[in-house]
Parts: C-alpha cells; structure tokens; sequence
C-alpha cells in the first residue's frame, strides 16, 4: 500500500482539479476534508489489525470497484450526483495508486488488487511498480526504518509534480 501522504495528494489535486467542473456545494474547507478523507478511505480496513491485533485482510473488502462504487452511490443519495462521482474518482483513485504499489520499483510486478471482490476473487498486477509500498502487519512494522523510503519517494515525487506545475503557471517573466 502506498502512504497515506501520496493519497492525500492525489484527492488534494483531484479536488483542485475538479470543484469547478462538478460544481460541489459547501465550505473550502469541508469540500476539501472530505476529499482527503474520501482518497483516503479504503485503507480503514487496517485499523482493526493495527489497533485490535485482528488479522483483517487488507486490500480485500475495501479495495475493488464494487466498494468504490458502493461509496459513490452512497455519497451520491445523501449529498447529489456531483459528489457521487467526486467520491467515486477519488476512491478510483485510491485503488490506482494501489494497484501500481510493490517493494521494487519498476518493471517487477506490483502487489495488485482484487478488483472483482467479492464478484471474483482472483488478484491483478500491475506488469510495473511506480510507487514504493510499506509492510504493515502491526505498529511496529509500520514505523520500522524499512518503510521510511516510501514517504521520502513520495515527497520527492509530490515535490517534482508540484514544483512542474508551478513552472507551467507561473507569471511570464519570473525566474527567467
């Protein structure tokens, strides 16, 4: 699983991205919570295991496109259609970065994800890793030096887009 700094960024960028287009109703604020909370939210299933000791599977329940689904329509009755789809983009987008995950970047096989579950229970991979994962089997593992790369690849990639983003928009003349 990549971080939740990396999902965080990506709702970030799809809430800037898409607030205008969908037209979402409510406070900066909250419309951006809710965002980061939604990117972020098919990794609650680790916290029974990180707080109780429960082996729950991680990645099964909450990582395929019927719960991504489920979660848009459920967004979608309580706050309107826009935020519907916001939600279900932003899980979507949860379970890519997911789905490119491994312990080697590059061409080696990533993790994968159950993308059917429960429909079908086979395990798809990515044929190449671009993001770093981290072990989480408990506390201990999770704050372990091992795990300490993911974060810092993701801040330096976090780091390049932001930085490329800012050159593209920045006023002519600046910083020639």
């Amino acid at each position: 699983m990549a971080t939740p700094l990396l999902h965080s960024f990506c709702g970030w960028c799809l809430y800037r991205g898409l607030r205008g287009p969908l037209k979402l109703g409510g406070s900066s604020s909250g419309k951006l919570a809710a965002c980061l909370v939604l990117a972020n939210l098919p990794d609650l299933d680790l916290l029974p295991r990180l707080i109780f000791g429960v082996l729950s599977p991680h990645g099964l329940y909450t990582h395929n496109l019927p719960a991504a689904a489920g979660v848009g329509l459920a967004v979608g009755f309580r706050q309107g259609r826009q935020w519907g789809l916001m939600a279900f983009i932003l899980v979507m987008s949860h379970l890519v970065i997911d789905f490119f995950t491994g312990l080697r970047l590059g061409l080696a096989p990533s993790w994968g994800l159950a993308w059917l579950y429960p429909l079908e229970g086979g395990r798809w991979s990515a044929p190449a890793t671009l993001f770093l994962g981290t072990r989480h089997g408990s506390w201990e593992v999770l704050f372990s030096r091992a795990n300490l790369w993911a974060p810092l690849y993701e801040g330096c990639l976090m780091a390049a887009l932001l930085a490329l983003a800012w050159f593209r928009r920045r006023p002519p003349g600046l910083l020639r």
